[in-house]
């Protein structure tokens, strides 16, 4: 009983973990596309990346309030984060971009979930960087 406890707590956590990750990258990535677009009058698809992943989140966040899948939810998540953070790298320069380090983050992120994870997202990175 104790143990079913436990994963339940552990749930939890992951669940609102999963929760204030998304909204506050979408509330910053929202942030971003406004800072791009009216102040530095950047009103290219560079400025746009971030507002599609803040829609996107968000409509994500909102989805897995229905259908309740963590496991879906944060997949999708971490493959919206993936695309956008490879678009703006490719159009600011490549591997040599300044953004690149976002994308050892998302490995990170992958690892603090679990190692099956990290293991994939450090593959697939490690392939898109070569």
């Amino acid at each position: 009983m104790k143990k079913n406890y436990i994963d339940q707590e552990r749930f939890r956590d992951k669940e609102r973990l999963l929760i204030k990750a998304t909204n506050y990258t979408s509330l910053l990535s929202l942030a971003f596309f406004l800072i791009c677009y009216f102040f530095l009058n950047i009103q290219t698809a560079f400025s746009f990346i971030f507002l599609f992943y803040a829609l996107f989140s968000l409509a994500n966040t909102y989805a897995y309030k229905t259908h309740k899948n963590l496991s879906l939810t944060y997949n999708i998540s971490s493959i919206t984060s993936l695309v956008s953070t490879v678009a703006i790298a490719m159009m600011s320069g490549g591997i040599q971009s300044p953004f690149i380090f976002t994308l050892g983050l998302l490995v990170l992120a992958g690892y603090a979930t679990t190692r099956s994870y990290g293991k994939t997202y450090l593959f697939v990175i490690s392939i898109l960087t070569v």
